[in-house]
C-alpha cells in the first residue's frame, strides 16, 4: 500500500463492487444445493456441472455488457478494463466449482484449504512483484485479492488437479436434476442477491456520492477490519456447511456442532478485534505509513459489523445446510432495505462515517433476525455461548482504557505490542476464570484429534 495511492484502490474497488452486486444474479447456489442433496451428489454432479457453465457463460456476457453500459463515459478506462478482467476471472472461478463441491462432499477440506492458502500467498506475491515493478493499479486486478487473476488460476490449477473436470458432463443435462437442482437454488438466488446488496451497496454509494479517492480509504479500512477475523472464520465455514448438511436431520448434533462453532467464531474474533479496534493507529503507522492515517476512524466505526459479519455468515451455512434459503433471504432482505434506505442520506451527511453506521445498524439488526431463525433448527444456550466472552471483553477494555494514557507515550511498534499484548493476557486470563472447566475440555479434544491424525 506505500507504493499506491488511494485513488488506484478507488477505482478497483468500484469495479469490484459493481461486479459482484452484478455478478449475484448467476448465483443460483447450485453447489450448496448439490451438497444439500448429499446422498445424490454423484447422481446430481454431471447436470451441476453443466447448468453452472451456462449460467456462468450467460452471466458473464451480461455482467460485462451492463458494466460498460453503466460506467462508460462516466468512470474511468482502468474501471472499465478492471470490470472486464475481473468478469472472465470470476466466470473460471465459477467452472470450478463443481470439482470443489465434489471434494467437499468427500470432506476433502485439506486439499480446499491448502489450495486456497497457495493461491493466496502466491497471489500476495505477485502483487508485491507487480508493485515494485512499476504496474501501479494493475498490481491490483492481477495480484492481491481473491478475486484477482493470480488467485483464480492458482486455486483453479490445483482443485483440478485433484478433481479434473469432466468436459463430457457439459451434453449432460437431467431435466429431473435441473428442477432438483433450481428449486432448492431460487432462493438462494434471491438471498445472494440481497447479500450482495449488504456487502457492496455501502462502497457503491462511497464511490458514487464521495469525492475520488475517499473509496479507497473506506475500502481499505473494510479490508483491514475484516482480514484477521476473516483469516479465522475461512477455514471454519469451509467445513460446516458440509457438516450441518450431513447433520441436517439429527437435530441432536447438529446443535452440538452448531454450538461448537459459535463458541469458537466467537471467542476467537472478539480479541482480535479488540486488538485492530485499539491498536490502530500504530498498526497503521508500522504497516502502511502516516498517509493511511484516515482509515483509523472509519475502522473503528466499523467494528460492530466486523464482529456481527461471522456469526452472520455462520447462521448462513447453517440454514443453506439444513435446506432453508427462504430464512437467508429473510434476514439478508432487512440488511438490504436497511442499507438502501440508510446509506445514501448518511454518507451525503457524515461522509464515510454515516456508511459505516449504515453497516452496523444493518448489521445488528440482520443478526437478531438470523439467530432467531437458526433457534428453529439448533437449541444453542446463548447466555453461556456469548455471556463469558463478552465479559472478558468487557474486563480487557477497561484495563487498556486505565493504561491509555502510559501506552500512548510509547513509539508505534512498543505502543502495538503492549496494547496487543495486554488486552490478549487480560481476556484470555477471564476468559479462563469464567469458564476454565469448557477451556479445558476443549482443548483437550483438540489435542486428541490432532494426536490421533499425527
Amino acid at each position: 500500500m506505500r507504493k499506491l495511492t488511494e485513488t488506484d484502490f478507488d477505482s478497483v474497488a468500484f469495479s469490484l463492487s459493481l461486479l459482484l452486486m452484478l455478478g449475484s444474479l448467476r448465483k443460483f447456489g447450485l453447489h450448496t444445493a448439490l451438497l444439500h442433496h448429499y446422498d445424490r451428489v454423484d447422481e446430481l454432479v454431471g447436470t451441476h456441472f453443466a447448468l453452472n457453465t451456462a449460467i456462468a457463460l450467460a452471466s458473464t456476457a451480461v455482467t460485462v455488457s451492463t458494466g460498460l453500459l453503466f460506467i462508460l463515459g462516466w468512470k474511468s478506462d482502468i474501471v472499465v478494463a478492471a470490470l472486464i478482467v475481473f468478469a472472465v476471472a470470476d466466470l473460471l472461478r465459477a467452472l470450478v466449482q463443481t470439482s470443489e463441491t465434489e471434494l467437499r462432499h468427500q470432506l476433502r477440506f485439506g486439499r480446499v484449504a491448502l489450495s486456497h492458502s497457495t493461491a493466496t500467498l502466491v497471489t500476495s506475491l505477485v502483487a508485491v512483484v507487480l508493485v515494485y515493478g512499476g504496474f501501479g493499479v494493475w498490481s491490483l486486478i492481477l495480484g492481491f485479492s481473491i478475486y484477482s487473476v493470480a488467485y483464480v488460476v492458482i486455486y483453479a490449477a490445483m482443485i483440478w488437479a485433484r478433481r479434473p473436470p469432466k468436459l463430457r458432463h457439459l451434453l449432460h443435462l437431467d431435466r429431473e436434476a435441473v428442477a432438483s437442482l433450481m428449486r432448492y437454488g431460487r432462493w438462494f438466488w434471491v438471498a445472494n442477491i440481497l447479500q450482495a446488496l449488504s456487502l457492496q451497496f455501502d462502497r457503491f454509494v462511497v464511490g458514487v456520492v464521495l469525492p475520488k479517492g475517499v473509496l479507497g480509504f473506506y475500502d481499505r479500512a473494510h479490508a483491514f477490519a475484516q482480514m484477521p477475523t476473516g483469516a479465522v472464520t475461512h477455514t471454519i465455514l469451509s467445513v460446516t456447511g458440509t457438516v450441518y448438511a450431513r447433520y441436517q436431520n439429527d437435530r441432536v448434533r447438529l446443535s452440538a456442532a452448531y454450538r461448537r462453532v459459535l463458541r469458537l467464531i466467537v471467542r476467537t474474533t472478539l480479541p482480535i478485534t479488540m486488538v485492530l479496534v485499539a491498536e490502530t493507529p500504530a498498526l497503521i503507522h508500522l504497516l502502511v505509513g502516516e498517509r493511511w492515517l484516515p482509515l483509523v476512524s472509519i475502522l473503528r466505526w466499523l467494528c460492530v459489523y466486523t464482529l456481527c459479519r461471522p456469526i452472520l455468515e455462520d447462521v448462513q451455512a447453517l440454514l443453506l445446510g439444513v435446506g432453508r434459503p427462504k430464512a437467508v433471504a429473510g434476514f439478508m432482505g432487512v440488511q438490504a432495505g436497511v442499507l438502501v434506505l440508510l446509506t445514501p442520506p448518511l454518507t451525503m451527511h457524515w461522509g464515510t462515517v454515516g456508511a459505516a453506521v449504515s453497516m452496523d445498524i444493518a448489521a445488528v439488526l440482520g443478526l437478531a433476525l438470523a439467530l432467531r431463525a437458526a433457534a428453529v433448527f439448533v437449541d444453542v444456550p446463548w447466555g453461556r455461548a456469548l455471556g463469558p466472552p463478552l465479559a472478558a471483553a468487557a474486563i480487557a477494555i477497561t484495563a487498556r482504557i486505565l493504561l491509555s494514557d502510559a501506552i500512548a507515550e510509547l513509539s508505534p511498534l512498543p505502543s502495538f505490542v503492549a496494547g496487543a499484548t495486554l488486552l490478549s493476557v487480560v481476556y484470555a486470563g477471564g476468559l479462563l476464570i469464567l469458564e476454565r472447566r469448557e477451556l479445558i475440555d476443549e482443548i483437550g479434544r483438540l489435542w486428541s484429534a490432532f494426536s490421533e491424525r499425527s
